[in-house]
């Protein structure tokens, strides 16, 4: 095997540009839903939303987008000044601080501004001594939750085409490491040619540890790679999420050797329910009958008490995102534009699991699958 720090040298990652003005398009979007709100100004804490929202992918900043006419106006700590000026285009930006001093100088703009009062926050992305500085500052704030994520939650035409070519870039990978790997290997030597063959084919980044567990250990949904070696008659569930300007995400359980009667059909429930969810993601549904699609399916075959998760979730600049595919999240409908991912799985204690898993967009008359990896059992 070829030594993957030696196929990387020369490689280089090329990430789509955004025009200036589909950003901007995003921005009166989202000035329209905080007029509607009653809110007539909104501080982005959370640093994907404020990339969806400019362009800018530093790791430290704050957005504040007015309801009126105001320009929005970019807060970034002096590391950042230059590159958020390169990428932000015509925003203005206040990068003059020192990083402690950042939400001091965020809280200082806020207060010079009509309806100061009012600044509606994303909760769920200000950490507890952040909220204490901006209540003591500004006397009071409006939590919010999901304002920007809900836009999100529907592609425009630019993210759609980024995130077909991701998926085809995670089949690619997928397609070589089906080609490349064999018994003797171990599950840490395939996440690290996992993540060459990503870069190689222009993944920006790999997020997180990529999902791969073979044996007994398939039977964890989130089981990272160990020195464990894969022997002949392993099953192994492979879970990648490569980076190209948002996350695919694609999953393939499969066999070293003929597999046994019992996994042929574990495999064979899943893949039906698989099939059964994907083909019921259109507009107008419910995001919570999808899961309901899967796990019926797989409780009619028996292997109702070995489901461990929901069937999906929405996926874009975040790997997880709106719109959730569960029971338990608050009631969404599928809108054409939603990336979403369809991974009905079934794990077995101490036997193993399978769970396959496909990145689906909402079109305007079904489902565009985004993976095309063969979904047929392969024998390795």
């Amino acid at each position: 095997m070829v030594d993957c720090t030696q196929r990387l040298k020369g490689t280089r990652t090329v990430e789509r540009s955004i025009l200036i003005d589909t950003y901007r398009a995003r921005r009166e979007r989202l000035k329209a839903v905080l007029g509607d709100a009653g809110y007539p100004m909104l501080l982005v804490s959370r640093l994907t939303s404020i990339r969806y929202l400019t362009g800018f992918s530093g790791s430290t900043g704050y957005l504040l987008v007015f309801a009126n006419d105001q320009q929005p106006l970019l807060f970034v700590d002096r590391r950042y000044r230059t590159q958020a000026s390169e990428q932000v285009g015509d925003l203005d930006v206040d990068g003059g601080h020192a990083p402690s001093e950042l939400i001091a100088g965020v809280c200082q703009r806020i207060q010079a501004s009509e309806g100061r009062n009012q600044c509606a926050i994303e909760i769920e992305f200000v950490s507890g001594q952040q909220y204490v500085e901006l209540c003591q500052a500004l006397g009071s704030v409006e939590p919010t939750r999901g304002i920007v994520e809900r836009l999100r939650a529907v592609k425009d035409d630019s993210e759609l085409e980024t995130l077909r070519a991701a998926g085809q870039m995670a089949d690619d990978v997928l397609a070589h490491l089906a080609a490349w790997m064999q018994p003797g290997i171990t599950e840490r030597q395939i996440a690290n040619e996992f993540e060459c063959q990503a870069r190689e084919l222009g993944a920006s980044g790999i997020i997180n540890d990529p999902v791969i567990a073979s044996g007994k250990r398939s039977a964890l949904p989130h089981g990272r790679a160990t020195e464990r070696v894969i022997q002949v008659g392993d099953p192994l569930t492979i879970d990648l999420t490569p980076a190209r300007s948002g996350y695919p995400d694609v999953t393939r359980t499969f066999h070293f050797g003929e597999p046994p009667e019992r996994f042929k059909e574990m495999y064979a429930v899943v893949a039906e329910a698989q099939k059964h969810a994907q083909d019921a993601v259109r507009p107008g549904v419910l995001a919570s009958e999808i899961n309901a699609v899967a796990k019926t399916t797989i409780a009619a075959a028996g292997y109702g008490n070995y489901i461990e998760h929901s069937v999906g979730h929405g996926v874009g600049l975040d790997i997880h995102e709106m719109p959730f595919l569960n029971s338990e999240a608050d009631p969404v409908v599928l809108e054409p534009g939603m990336v979403v991912t369809v991974e009905p799985g079934v794990y077995v204690p101490d036997y193993g699991g399978v769970r396959i898993e496909n990145s689906v967009a909402v079109s305007p008359t079904g489902a565009e699958p985004l993976n095309h990896f063969t979904l047929d059992l392969l024998r390795l």
